[in-house]
């Protein structure tokens, strides 16, 4: 199971443009090497961004943060061998928060802008 949402805002006199998206995955389930079955708990990951597009478009700066609650181990429980619950201990999903800087440019303006308005 997954959800994801995504919400993006231009302010009007600089326009930069915010945007964050976060995705919930739902709880999921598997077997053991003995075949008994473990859990594994629901999460969130966030992201957010801010993008800034400077001479005529032509160089956008992004920085960003990913991954914005930290989430770096799920953990996971299950039934033992015996019939009984049992914590079967922490899942490695990620890195954790990091955060980043892009800059692109584009290197032919007119001729991205002539490909763009025939697309359109």
């Amino acid at each position: 199971n997954q959800l994801i949402a995504s919400v993006s805002y231009t302010e009007r006199f600089s326009r930069i443009i915010f945007n964050f998206s976060n995705k919930w995955n739902g709880a999921s389930y598997g077997f053991n090497d003995d075949l008994t079955m473990f859990k594994v708990e629901q999460y969130h990951i966030g992201d957010f961004s801010m993008t800034k597009k400077l001479l005529r478009k032509r160089i956008n700066f992004t920085s960003g943060i990913k991954n914005l609650w930290n989430i770096t181990n799920l953990q996971s429980t299950g039934n033992s061998a015996l019939g009984h619950s049992s914590e079967l201990g922490n899942i490695p999903i990620g890195l954790g928060r990091t955060f980043y800087i892009n800059i692109n440019f584009v290197v032919n303006y007119k001729k991205a802008k002539k490909q763009k308005e025939t697309n359109e």
